[in-house]
């Protein structure tokens, strides 16, 4: 096992960069296939984005025809490119995240190696990001957290690479890779774009200081300018919005959606300083236990070696943590930029542990491996079988299984590059296999393209004129994504004359009557149905 693991070792870097970049297309692009777009924030961002294409305005972002300024457009824009080259439809809908995912994996490989991990150390630390239920989950979606996070490693990773680099030419280089993050982040999510790699690298490089007490000020100023530079795209579009819009978008944009968030002032998802740690369990799963002795480690090696590579990985994750735990304004899905750390930290002590326990831990695997070598290969064969008749748990399972154990033969006979290549190819059937049930699952609880379709059809059939009355962003969004126009919006039902033929949506839990649809919307046929009534 000893030779195994040098032999792994000794594989060049680009050889795992190229595996990872087979393993991250086939595990998020199987999703961006099979998944489709959820009520909630995902119907209201593709509504968004469909109106930019069926308007033709690609300024202001709205939303069924008011102006939605809670984010800045880049995200916006992206997706409605995609609707322009595919159509709109679920596939396009998820693009963005998706490249911004696979962009993430491929430059957190890239920040590992500029760190000084191995191939397989960098490798190891991409895999466990691409198997993070959190990082996964959202590549396959339709947010606009996925291009923040990949922002924020894409900024980080170049102000880091500057500042380890002597050559001037590639410190250039570096600075406008960094300073190119800062600004895709700013135009994704406004401040937070900037703030989260300013605090980590802006705290890494002020302890580094101070522990060597000696005061690099080129940083500090390189790093400003970076920052100055990245504001210039978002300026361009804040002056276009002044111009177009008035001082009331403005403001709604730099102070209500930012600092306004920020300080709980507006916005809503408001939580206690505490309330990331009351969900710690969910963070970062399934590699949390890695995670927390990653933390154990680096604390462990700073303290001993004052290793500036550990002093820089508790800086990337716990300073922009402390940022997020002092905003207002908290969900889950605000940690994802978190999880690139984690993933380096998580890998770091992976590693650790197996270079520390190999030769006796190691010695039972290898007794295990001479023991199922013969093993059928007909468990696949059965999981493609279960495939192809119909019984895709039962094909996930099987495949699983002897995935397992064919590459179990293989890597113990040497042959790593077929073992891979074994498992990426299952990887992608069973991703592809999960996903399907996972979403046709999710799809009858949360998707609202039955409703709209029956809506639609309807209208045409009947002639009635489609209302949605007093909508949440979700049911506007979909609206807008569905139909690819605006619809009528009735706040009351004053205005209704109790003649007109019209179909009513709403999205209410406490009310009762007309036809039940996915998340808690309902249709209402009138003047054959008297209009809703809220509790």
């Amino acid at each position: 096992m000893n030779e195994f693991f040098l032999k792994l070792g000794r594989i060049p870097a680009r050889n795992y960069l190229v595996w990872l970049a087979v393993l991250a297309a086939v595990w998020i692009g199987c999703g961006v296939w099979t998944n489709g777009v959820a009520s909630g924030d995902e119907t209201r961002v593709a509504g968004i984005s469909a109106e930019m294409v069926f308007r033709g305005d690609w300024l202001v972002p709205r939303l069924n025809g008011e102006p939605f300024l809670e984010y800045p457009p880049l995200f916006y824009w992206l997706q409605a490119i995609g609707f322009s080259l595919f159509g709109i439809n679920d596939f396009a809908a998820a693009v963005p995240a998706a490249l911004a995912a696979f962009g993430g994996v491929l430059t957190l490989f890239a920040l590992g190696r500029r760190l000084g991990f191995s191939g397989i150390g960098a490798f190891l630390s991409c895999v466990l990001l691409l198997t993070c239920a959190q990082y996964l989950s959202n590549a396959r979606s339709c947010r606009v957290d996925m291009l923040l996070a990949f922002a924020v490693l894409l900024a980080v990773y170049g102000f880091y690479a500057m500042l380890t680099e002597r050559n001037g030419a590639k410190r250039f280089g570096f600075w406008c890779v960094g300073t190119a993050g800062l600004a895709a982040g700013i135009l994704t999510k406004g401040l937070v774009g900037a703030a989260l790699p300013a605090v980590a690298l802006g705290g890494f490089l002020v302890l580094r200081d101070i522990l060597e007490r000696k005061f690099r000020w080129k940083n500090y100023l390189a790093m400003a300018a970076g920052g100055a530079v990245s504001l210039v795209p978002v300026g361009i579009w804040l002056w276009l919005l002044f111009q177009r819009e008035g001082q009331g978008a403005f403001d709604t944009v730099v102070f209500t959606n930012n600092l306004g968030r920020f300080s709980g002032s507006q916005g809503d998802h408001l939580a206690p300083v505490y309330e990331y740690l009351l969900h710690l369990p969910e963070q970062f799963q399934p590699w949390l236990v890695l995670l927390l002795g990653g933390i154990w480690l680096l604390v462990r090696q700073f303290r001993h070696e004052k290793r500036e590579t550990a002093l820089f990985l508790l800086c990337f994750l716990l300073f922009p943590y402390l940022l997020l735990t002092a905003s207002s304004s908290k969900r889950m899905v605000y940690l994802l930029p978190l999880c690139a750390p984690s993933a380096l930290i998580a890998g770091e002590f992976a590693l650790w542990a197996v270079a520390r326990w190999r030769d006796c831990g190691w010695k039972g695997a290898a007794a295990l491996l001479k023991i199922v070598r013969w093993v059928p290969a007909g468990v696949a064969v059965a999981g493609l079988a279960g495939a192809f008749g119909g019984v895709p748990g039962f094909a996930a399972g099987t495949l699983t299984i002897g995935t397992a154990v064919a590459a179990c033969n293989l890597l113990r006979k040497r042959r790593v590059s077929a073992a891979v290549l074994l498992v990426l190819i299952a990887a992608g059937f069973l991703t592809g296999t999960v996903e399907s049930i996972v979403w046709h699952h999710r799809q009858e609880k949360e998707s609202l393209r039955g409703l709209f379709e029956y809506c639609s059809g309807q209208a045409r059939s009947t002639g009635a004129e489609l209302v949605l009355y007093d909508p949440p962003e979700r049911t506007s969004g979909a609206a807008n994504y569905y139909l690819k126009r605006n619809v009528r919006v009735r706040k009351d039902a004053a205005g209704y004359d109790g003649k007109s033929p019209e179909l009513w949506i709403l999205r209410n839990k406490r009310i009762e009557g007309g036809m039940e649809f996915a998340d808690s919307h309902r249709v209402y046929i009138l003047p054959s149905e008297p209009p809703p009534v809220r509790k």
